[in-house]
């Protein structure tokens, strides 16, 4: 998951609204995954990696950058924007600047699907 590059702001909290029953909960298997931004701040926070890794460091770096004007972080449906605030500041809070966290793994350049080459 970390090595996935894009970020995309309409599933910022998507996760957490799912849990609070304002998204439907459509079943495991879906056509297309959903990467929410907050439920891997989240599995971050339990592994306890740290800020030193320059991918977690670029995924806080893109969710505080999404905060709002007057400090939540809005979403599509707004009976969700508290809960998502509520559990982005308690990941922000568990994100640790240093730990035993040993990445061994490299960074792999994005690159997007070739457009497709035309027959005629």
């Amino acid at each position: 998951m970390l090595g996935r590059e894009t970020r995309e702001r309409q599933y910022l909290g998507f996760d957490v609204a799912r849990m609070i029953g304002i998204e439907p909960c459509t079943g495991f298997i879906t056509y297309y995954a959903r990467f929410d931004i907050t439920h891997i701040l989240k599995l971050i926070t339990k592994v306890e990696a740290s800020t030193s890794d320059q991918r977690i460091k670029d995924i806080v770096d893109f969710v505080k950058k999404q905060q709002g004007e007057y400090g939540l972080w809005e979403y599509a449906k707004p009976l969700a924007s508290r809960w998502v605030t509520f559990d982005i500041f308690r990941n922000l809070k568990d994100v640790l600047s240093e730990s035993d966290w040993v990445n061994l793994e490299p960074r792999t350049p994005f690159q997007p699907y070739p457009s497709k080459l035309k027959r005629f």
